[in-house]
């Protein structure tokens, strides 16, 4: 039984691109975060994280930001390559079980997807 290192997520380190979801993306929300997403700037998508000092201490905000990005390695392979996304945590996210958390990553990426498609189709249609 061979194991296998988690794929890596690839992260947004710039505040232009952080603002560049935050004024231009899609928002969706859930119990634990709210996700904004917007189409890809390069190949793959990538991800953001915001955890305030609102939501906790160092170490709690450590850990969520640690669920969430095992939340967004776990993804369905179809459910965001193609989206950038900026996911804003909520306290919710340390007692949130991990599953539900992971389904509902899951659910806004597809949302996000299809409304960014939708939002698409009717930008190219005028």
């Amino acid at each position: 039984m061979s194991l296998s290192a988690p794929r890596p997520v690839t992260t947004l380190k710039k505040r232009a691109e952080f603002k560049r979801l935050s004024s231009q993306g899609v928002r969706r929300g859930a119990l634990a975060f709210t996700l904004r997403a917007g189409p890809a700037e390069q190949a793959t998508g990538r991800f953001g994280f915001t955890v305030t000092k609102k939501t906790g201490n160092a170490v709690e905000r450590n850990r969520i930001r640690r669920r969430l990005k095992a939340a967004a390695r776990m993804l369905d392979a179809g459910a965001g390559p193609d989206l950038d996304a900026v996911v804003i945590a909520r306290r919710e996210c340390l007692v949130q079980d991990f599953a539900a958390l992971r389904a509902d990553l899951d659910r806004q990426m597809a949302a996000a997807r299809h409304r960014i498609a939708h939002l698409t189709t009717v930008a190219a249609a005028r």
